[in-house]
């Protein structure tokens, strides 16, 4: 059994700004440092196909979802105090959820290693119990 590796370039694509968490460059980092250290090798790499909308549809209000749609018709836009999302973070949030999906899948089928899943880059699209991203499998 092999751990999991869900990523796609897609998630570079949300920017909450230089300051927050949550942007591209800190993904960059990890991504670099797993490679560089030949850690990706070992890695079972997930193809992300679901339908992560109709996913998304199941756990969020439709409101919700025409919301955060909406705010990512602007160039920037907070949904909160800690929330920032750019025209390419709804895609990019679907992107996340379709790998978390995609992980747990694999999981299921005992491909990988039960963890777990660090969804990027939208925190909004996937809040687990600490509100940060982070769900356990």
């Amino acid at each position: 059994m092999q751990v999991g590796l869900v990523y796609h370039p897609d998630y570079l694509k949300h920017h909450a700004g230089r300051q927050h968490p949550e942007r591209p460059s800190r993904l960059e980092a990890v991504m670099q440092a797993l490679e560089s250290s030949d850690t990706t090798q070992s890695m079972l790499s997930l193809d992300i196909q679901h339908d992560a909308e109709a996913w998304v549809a199941k756990v969020h209000e439709p409101d919700h979802i025409r919301t955060v749609a909406a705010a990512c018709q602007h160039e920037r836009a907070a949904l909160d105090p800690d929330t920032v999302v750019c025209r390419e973070s709804y895609a990019s949030a679907l992107k996340a959820v379709a790998g978390t999906l995609a992980a747990a899948d694999a999981v299921m089928a005992g491909d990988i290693f039960p963890g777990v899943l660090c969804c990027a880059p939208a925190r909004s699209s996937c809040r687990g119990a600490s509100g940060h991203g982070v769900l356990p499998v």
